[in-house]
Order: C-alpha cells, then structure tokens, then sequence
C-alpha cells in the first residue's frame, strides 16, 4: 500500500522566491514600505507550507538589497 505524504516546499523554493521578491524591488524600485510590505505578505503567506520553515530568515533574504544605513 502506497502511502501518500503531503509535498512540502523545499529551502530552493524559499530561495527562489525570496530573490524574486528582492530582484523585483529592485527592477522596479520600489519603495522601502513596498518592500517590506510585499516581502512580509509573502512571509505570512508562506507560514505553514513547512514546520521548519524559518520567517526571519525568509524576510531577510527578501529584502537583502534594502539599504538600511538609515541614510
């Protein structure tokens, strides 16, 4: 008997998505709000689809071309 397993997103998937998100606020310029704002809907959408995944550490990468100098 087969068992059936729910498929999980995998830490490539995670790694694909957050570079989208930090790539397209670049291309498009978006503001530091939208930045942060898309990359922490994407994070909370993402909640869920596996236990180990980390929040924190989605968001950074997320928003890795963010300047945060406060300048």
């Amino acid at each position: 008997m087969k068992t059936t397993t729910k498929r999980r997103m995998s830490r490539a998937h995670y790694n694909f998505l957050a570079s989208f998100i930090d790539q397209y606020a670049e291309e498009f310029e978006l503001s530091h709000l939208s930045r942060i704002m898309l990359a922490g809907k994407m994070k909370d959408a993402l909640v869920g689809t596996n236990p180990i995944f980390d929040t924190e550490k989605f968001y950074c990468a997320a928003t890795k071309s963010m300047d945060r100098s406060g300048k």
